[in-house]
């Protein structure tokens, strides 16, 4: 799997447990710059695919894989097929 697909997966995962768990000291900053790195990753996939229709299919297909609702190896086809 690419670094840069990974470490989007990993900030997709840590935003889900950030807004989905307890209210803490510092919530809102996190979310924010949980909010800037998510946008960060999405500007540079967006930079590499095809087209903007795929790249929606890759973040569509990464959250899915980020709730257990897509495998790796599909992830990975869809990674291939979606960047340049």
């Amino acid at each position: 799997m690419d670094d840069q697909l990974q470490q989007y997966i990993d900030i997709i995962k840590k935003n889900s447990e950030t807004m989905n768990g307890p209210d803490y000291d510092g919530r809102e900053q996190d979310l924010l710059r949980q909010k800037e790195d998510l946008e960060m990753y999405e500007h540079e996939l967006k930079m590499k695919s095809r087209s903007s229709e795929n790249f929606d299919k890759l973040v569509d297909a990464t959250v899915c894989f980020v709730n257990n609702e897509l495998s790796q190896p599909e992830l990975d086809e869809i990674y291939k097929q979606s960047i340049k």
